[in-house]
């Protein structure tokens, strides 16, 4: 009997004490917060671990959970960040069904590379490896090797995949860092819209319109690896409708040392090149541009030449709204020249002719793209008795149509 009062008056007390609480809750006016009065900037909360100034090492899991701490990303890169590399149309990051990553120039600016295989290392879910001091290991989603032949890369849409090897010779892009507008990196298949190399990701570089490249821009340095880099450009315009721009690069690259203390992999190098951007009218952009380039690499004794070059054309239009189409050409041609002796090959060079035609056209909720493309390689060899590639026979030609 003693107990069930007992019970009773707890509870009556727990009652009253939960209405006086409501009660006066109730008649409290609500507190206004300092950052909805006007002028009146919001202090720190007195909660936050971070406020008094404390070393974000010495927190525990608590207090960093407690923590405000804000982020902002480099280069602003937002869902409405458009790429063109998914579906071979312009289309924002927010709408494209694939897994892509944007380097834009600002990020590639304070990442503090010195080229396009450095940049790459600042993308989640791409595996950049440094072979040695002139060679480089590129993939997505495994399968690294100095020739990795399931990842597509190009550089405005023109393929620098080399038959011959089935790789990329990364050792070989001299791009200035400072012509290039964004790196699109699409981590996932690509193979329905680009081909098999695509399998397992593709790798864009767009370079920037020369409307954007107006001026002289020069720059230069050096250090105990990177011994000497420079690059100067010259933009301009021509009449009302067209714009161009010409530019030239160098590099010297320290190696590193075999066991006996000889170098064997610096690599030295120097490329020039141009674009033009003409637009006739509102509907048409017509784009012309190439590369010139002549890399040494000392790969053991004797070292290699290279010797590349390029031209592309391609021509834009937008039909209407709805409806656009574009074509575009190019050529391509690879050397090297490993030198007589060499234990691979005395002369190794590649010609790639594409053509490509694409029409674009929005069907009320729908999307279409269409096009056919030809494709020529000719790949050719002199080697001897001995050497790795001796191929039989010396010439081949690959023809594609898609």
């Amino acid at each position: 009997m003693t107990g069930q009062i007992t019970r009773r008056c707890a509870a009556i007390t727990l009652i009253g004490t939960l209405a006086a609480f409501s009660v006066a809750s109730a008649a409290e006016p609500a507190l206004q917060q300092p950052e909805d009065v006007e002028g009146i900037e919001p202090s720190p909360s007195d909660d936050d671990p971070l406020a008094g100034g404390e070393d974000l090492l010495n927190l525990d899991l608590d207090q960093l959970a407690r923590a405000d701490v804000k982020v902002t990303a480099l280069g602003e890169v937002g869902l409405d960040t458009v790429v063109s590399t998914v579906s071979r149309t312009d289309t924002s990051v927010r709408q494209t069904p694939s897994a892509v990553y944007v380097l834009t120039q600002e990020m590639i600016h304070r990442s503090g590379a010195r080229n396009v295989m450095e940049a790459l290392r600042t993308v989640p879910g791409l595996h950049v490896a440094r072979i040695n001091a002139n060679a480089w290991a590129i993939s997505i989603r495994g399968f690294n090797g100095s020739f990795a032949d399931k990842l597509l890369v190009q550089i405005d849409g023109r393929p620098i995949y080399n038959q011959f090897f089935s790789g990329v010779f990364w050792e070989l892009q001299l791009i200035p860092l400072q012509d290039i507008e964004r790196i699109e990196v699409i981590r996932g298949s690509g193979g329905a819209v680009w081909g098999a190399n695509a399998v397992n990701g593709v790798i864009n570089v767009v370079t920037k319109d020369s409307r954007d490249t107006t001026g002289v821009f020069a720059e230069g340095g050096g250090g105990n690896e990177h011994r000497s880099f420079s690059h100067a450009r010259v933009g301009g315009q021509i009449g009302k409708n067209a714009n161009y721009r010409v530019y030239g690069a160098q590099i010297d690259e320290d190696s590193g040392l075999v066991p006996l203390g000889d170098p064997a992999d610096a690599r030295r190098g120097t490329q020039v090149g141009f674009r033009l951007d003409w637009r006739p009218n509102c509907d048409d952009t017509i784009t012309l541009q190439g590369d010139l380039a002549d890399v040494t690499q000392g790969v053991g004794a004797p070292g290699n030449e290279n010797s590349l070059g390029n031209i592309l054309w391609r021509w834009n239009r937008q039909i209407d709204d709805d409806t656009d189409w574009s074509v575009q050409a190019y050529y391509d041609r690879l050397k090297v020249d490993y030198g007589p002796g060499s234990l691979l090959a005395d002369v190794v060079w590649q010609n790639s002719t594409d053509l490509d035609a694409k029409l674009h056209k929005v069907l009320g909720a729908h999307e279409w793209v269409c096009g056919i493309g030809y494709r020529n390689y000719e790949t050719f060899n002199a080697s001897g008795p001995g050497q790795a590639l001796d191929f039989e026979p010396d010439k081949d030609v690959f023809d594609s149509v898609s």
